[in-house]
């Protein structure tokens, strides 16, 4: 056996070993992401003292005609995360509905507007924002609203592309959002009528 054989030898087992240490450093790299999208994506579902498991729904087309996903739903699972970091418990149905299992989907969207004090509908076009489900999300909770059954509720509009004037009569009503400039000020009006929620109930109280 030759000094070169040997050196040759050594350097393809280096070079082995470098590629091993590299794949096993990306693997750990990708394991540390996933577990830390597993934790932020199931904190929100614990339910606390108060008996509550959501504070917000999110209302917004999930799909265009073609079933292709719409931009609606990128900017939702933007406002999605951007609230649970927050540590607010966001009902957001292609993440809350699969996580839970739930196959009853109307049952689940109801549950889930009983629940939540304050509702973000998400549109960039009217035609979205009429299509069936979102309609009957944001106009069923604010007649909840309106017949005073949820007294510190708040509707929230992002829009993108939209006037407050192109949006339907009752959304005009409400504190209306652009992406991606008012991403911090949605959060913020959001924490803020959380928390007069708590205010407006004793601790350990559920709200009606």
């Amino acid at each position: 056996i030759t000094i070169g054989t040997v050196l040759a030898t050594s350097s393809c087992g280096f070079v082995a070993a470098g590629r091993l240490f590299y794949s096993l450093r990306q693997f750990r790299k990708a394991l540390v992401r996933s577990l830390g999208l597993i934790a932020h994506t199931l904190s929100p579902f614990a339910i606390t003292r108060d008996g509550i498991q959501w504070d917000v729904f999110i209302a917004t087309k999930l799909s265009e005609a073609d079933g292709a996903p719409s931009r609606d739903l990128s900017i939702a699972e933007n406002i999605y995360a951007s609230l649970s970091e927050r540590g607010v418990r966001v009902f957001f149905s292609p993440r809350s509905l699969e996580l839970n299992g739930v196959s009853a989907f109307k049952a689940a969207i109801d549950d889930a507007l009983e629940q939540s004090d304050v509702l973000i509908v998400i549109g960039t076009s009217l035609v979205h924002l009429e299509s069936r489900w979102v309609r009957y999300e944001w106009e069923s909770f604010h007649n909840e609203i309106l017949s005073g059954n949820k007294p510190t509720a708040r509707i929230f509009v992002l829009v993108e592309g939209l006037q407050p004037k192109d949006l339907p009569r009752s959304l005009r009503q409400v504190q209306a959002f652009y992406y991606p400039q008012d991403i911090e000020r949605l959060c913020g009006f959001v924490s803020n009528a959380l928390a007069q929620r708590t205010a407006a109930f004793r601790p350990g109280e559920r709200p009606p």
